[in-house]
């Protein structure tokens, strides 16, 4: 679930009530300090169209190495990481319901 918000006090809460929920996995906050570890991603360093990113961006490394990034970064609301799971939880059940907010612009 992503939350596409510009700065607004109910986004945060928004994502703070639902990062409460049990079996809810965030990262821990808003995903632009994933995107800040690809400098070639920010936009003083490459042209974008409106600040926006798209498939153009999302070639084959930055794509696995931005998985592994949030994969490691998840964490429920105990602050508990995801890989960290006892492999008996992680065995047999859904995908993890991972909430996301994000910066959009106007």
């Amino acid at each position: 679930m992503i939350i596409p918000a510009t700065a607004s006090p109910r986004s945060t809460l928004l994502f703070d009530l639902l990062a409460r929920l049990p079996d809810v996995w965030t990262i821990g906050g808003e995903s632009h300090v994933v995107h800040r570890q690809f400098p070639h991603l920010a936009a003083e360093n490459a042209v974008f169209d409106s600040g926006k990113l798209d498939e153009r961006h999302a070639d084959p490394e930055t794509v696995r190495m931005f998985r592994c990034l949030v994969l490691a970064m998840l964490r429920n609301r105990d602050g508990a990481l995801l890989h960290d799971r006892p492999a008996h939880e992680a065995s047999g059940t859904t995908a993890p319901l991972i909430v996301e907010k994000r910066r959009v612009m106007r």
